[in-house]
């Protein structure tokens, strides 16, 4: 009956219209005919939100050999699967959230998902599974700029700037303009808009582009558009996009990425926001001289509420949660494993946020070996859930609390803590402060509660 009621209210306000034209408009963005006449086998997981009874006319309409998955409505979410943490989100581009359509990879020619509101998406190409955000950013563009005759040649790219660098190069590349911006797709409307932008990406993946004749589609990320790109990438090249980013590997470089969390007080996060390149002392970062400072977007200027420092094979970027204690961190690094997990220890450790009066940020200071042990021990928090995922056991995170607890439990007893040295006072209570959050996770995962204080 609800169903019915908003139907009825949609076609009284004559919004039925608008449904049908979108739809129908699809043919003028994305090559439907190759699509349909490819017969390509694809599946689009709805995830019960609002772009279901979207993917049912855009099967009919265009005749497609789809699937849809998650095809009703289902408020509870019951069908998701659990993220990294435990928790239930609607990540389209987390390999757990998405670990139900994954396991579906190889039935389908291509496959993707997207978010209850549907302005995110994520890929899945058989074998290799989720696709990278990043990846099918940099196969998207590539693919585009070389399959759209009519589109101007002095139209821009929009990227953010925690995007992968390898979208940079890509730009240099086939000549055109790179535009790169704070965290947030706002920064493209206007681009879009006026047709001067001819794509917009977020590294969360979002992302947004121009009609076959060059003019706006949208100012807002939008899901339908990117699966169907991926759909008609892989009928036209009778590559799927895993593959081509593979071949942009080998022209561009093999860049790795990461993104993580960690612990900050609000005074430290108000603190990164409000940086300026002047407060970065540090000359090198992961044995590198650093080329650039950022706290402002090279794009248009915008204040980046945070801090991104740049060498020549890599860089890494810290900008402060609006909702939670934690700043986060992004990492990439076109020299291997090695050198991004140098970027990260050196990032983690805070050294580029100095010349401030509080000491929280000099975890440098900490020498001890138990001390260091901790620390390295705190790292390990993010790869245990991985194991516990992949192998769909969670007495491994059992086991890790137990012995963390164990070694603060002596470290704390055998040590001091109220040290004269306020910046080492400081430093060891931003130890104490990140196995919170570590011990506060772990025990939220286990559904073990516990008591703020004893």
């Amino acid at each position: 009956q609800a169903e019915d009621g908003i139907r009825d209210s949609v076609a009284s306000r004559g919004l039925g219209d608008v449904y049908k034209r979108q739809v129908d408009d699809l043919k003028n963005i994305i090559d439907m005919d190759i699509i349909h006449t490819s017969n390509l086998k694809i599946c689009a997981d709805a995830m019960g939100g609002s772009g279901l009874r979207y993917w049912k006319a855009i099967k009919e309409k265009y005749n497609l050999n789809l699937d849809i998955r998650n095809d009703h409505v289902d408020e509870t979410f019951s069908f998701m699967c659990y993220d990294h943490d435990g928790k239930i989100r609607m990540d389209c581009s987390s390999p757990f959230a998405m670990a139900g359509l994954i396991n579906l990879k190889d039935s389908y020619d291509i496959a993707f998902g997207n978010d209850p509101d549907f302005d995110r998406h994520g890929i899945i190409a058989p074998s290799v599974g989720l696709l990278n955000p990043n990846h099918f950013l940099a196969v998207s563009i590539h693919y585009l700029f070389n399959n759209r005759s009519h589109w101007a040649e002095n139209l821009s790219i929009g990227k953010t700037l925690v995007s992968s660098t390898i979208i940079d190069r890509i730009a240099n590349e086939i000549n055109r303009p790179l535009m790169e911006v704070p965290v947030g797709f706002k920064w493209f409307v206007e681009g879009l808009n006026k047709g001067k932008l001819a794509f917009g990406g977020e590294e969360s993946a979002g992302a947004a582009f121009l009609r076959f004749d060059g003019s706006v589609w949208c100012t807002d990320k939008d899901g339908f558009i990117m699966g169907l790109l991926a759909a008609e990438i892989l009928a036209v090249t009778g590559k799927t996009p895993s593959a081509l980013y593979k071949e942009l590997e080998q022209e561009f470089g093999a860049p790795l990425y990461k993104r993580l969390d960690a612990p900050a007080t609000p005074e430290q996060k108000s603190r990164l926001k409000a940086l300026s390149a002047n407060d970065v002392k540090a000359d090198t970062l992961a044995g590198e001289p650093i080329l650039h400072k950022l706290t402002h977007a090279p794009g248009n200027n915008a204040a980046i509420g945070g801090l991104k420092v740049v060498t020549e094979s890599g860089w890494f970027a810290a900008r402060p949660s609006g909702t939670e204690d934690i700043y986060k961190i992004y990492l990439e690094s076109f020299k291997g494993e090695e050198h991004l997990a140098l970027l990260e220890k050196e990032a983690k450790k805070r050294k580029f946020i100095i010349n401030q009066d509080n000491g929280l940020n000099n975890l440098n200071l900490i020498t001890k070996g138990g001390e260091l042990e901790i620390i390295n021990d705190i790292e390990k928090f993010q790869d245990v859930l991985v194991q516990c995922k992949k192998d769909l056991e969670i007495h491994p995170l059992c086991f890790y609390l137990r012995e963390v607890a164990s070694k603060f439990h002596s470290y704390y007893n055998s040590n001091k803590f109220i040290e004269e040295d306020k910046n080492l006072r400081d430093a060891k209570f931003t130890l104490v402060f990140a196995l919170k959050k570590v011990f506060q996770q772990g025990l939220e995962i286990l559904s073990i509660d516990a008591p703020e204080k004893m």
